[in-house]
């Protein structure tokens, strides 16, 4: 998989301006590119239209016989959660969900988080699902 499409695909990427790093994994049958973009430097519209334009350039070299033509999908961390905290102990039920809702509030304090979702599982596990906008503002912020 790797030479006959991952290949001409990343070939064609590493040409395009605002793509910071671009990772890739390949299986029997798959094929995962990502990229990491530097929205600082062009436009996310105009750098995903290049890579669209990048990815139909590669077409022309990938196999004839391949059953689906490359995907491009936009990723985003607000729609994507990118972190589970899961709060356990062996306490009593009612105080791992105090924890897990002051640690929810203070989490929606933090500039770039999109939001939180609160589960509970079993009768002493107490889940928050988060997600943010902006890692970066979430990573410095715990970091004070």
């Amino acid at each position: 998989m790797s030479s006959g499409i991952t290949l001409p695909l990343e070939e064609e990427l590493l040409e395009v301006e605002g793509i910071k790093k671009l990772y890739s994994n390949s299986a029997e049958s798959l094929s995962v590119i990502t990229l990491n973009l530097d929205l600082v430097a062009a436009n996310k519209q105009d750098i995903m239209r290049d890579i669209q334009q990048a990815v139909d350039r590669a077409a022309a070299r990938l196999p004839a016989d391949l059953l689906e033509k490359p995907l491009v999908e936009a990723l985003s961390s607000a729609v994507t959660p990118v972190m589970e905290v899961h709060v356990t102990g062996a306490v009593p039920e009612a105080l791992l969900r105090d924890v897990a809702r002051n640690l929810a509030d203070g989490l929606r304090e933090v500039e770039g988080v999109a939001s939180i979702e609160k589960s509970a599982t079993g009768v002493r596990k107490c889940a928050s699902c988060w997600s943010r906008k902006n890692w970066r503002a979430w990573a410095l912020a715990t970091m004070k």
